[in-house]
């Protein structure tokens, strides 16, 4: 394969020049902004942030000191933003403003138990219900849009259940991903596969960047 075969990437935005920091997991607002938080690769508390990056490149700090920032999800009106970081073990949400897409207002809307893992990325669907994917849990937990737990999705014989999202004709299919990270090789032979669930309603139609 020649060279002028390959893609050729251009920095679009730089919104962190530590080499101790990547980013982990990030979404696209109803104003066609990508939202992405950041971690540091040792996990310390208050290591990253979330940066709201605009068509023009321009980069905006939404959340400072946050320690694993993971799943990003806004409502169908646009008026909410519901983010999770990890390490707090809740989802909160976020008053959105509809001229500047800043967040203010910052809540807790979901506790997630002490003993059922720590959740990771998350969907949204037509009908505001969050389907939440927790690390160490083994199960997607879905919550209605009043922030009650209606579903608990089991997947099988897998702890690290990673992230989730909707998919399908239909968009009514759930994948699931999970991982293997740190796992003995001989167990749980089926961590790192993606699974599929019949969710019975359909997945939000997601926002696209405008850059």
């Amino acid at each position: 394969m020649s060279d002028d075969q390959f893609s050729v990437f251009e920095e679009f935005a730089e919104f962190s020049g530590d080499s101790n920091v990547r980013t982990n997991d990030g979404g696209c607002d109803p104003f066609g902004n990508f939202i992405v938080g950041t971690m540091a690769y040792d996990g310390r508390s208050g290591g990253g942030a979330v940066y709201r990056v605009n068509s023009d490149s321009q980069v905006v700090y939404v959340l400072p000191k946050v320690s694993i920032s993971n799943g990003v999800q806004w409502s169908g009106d646009g008026t909410r933003a519901y983010y999770i970081d990890s390490m707090t073990k809740c989802v909160e949400v976020f008053d959105v403003d509809p001229e500047t897409a800043a967040w203010s207002g910052r809540r807790t809307y979901i506790r997630i138990g002490a003993h059922t893992g720590f959740p990771d990325g998350m969907a949204i669907d037509e009908e505001d219900g969050l389907w939440i994917a927790l690390w160490g849990g083994g199960v997607v937990n879905h919550y209605d849009s009043t922030g009650r737990l209606i579903e608990t999705i089991g997947v099988s014989g897998v702890s690290q259940v990673s992230s989730c999202t909707f998919g399908g004709e239909g968009r009514d299919v759930l994948y699931i991903t999970t991982s293997r990270q740190g796992l003995p090789r001989d167990s749980e032979p089926n961590a790192g596969a993606v699974f599929a669930f019949q969710a019975g309603v359909s997945g939000a139609i997601m926002s696209e960047f405008s850059g």
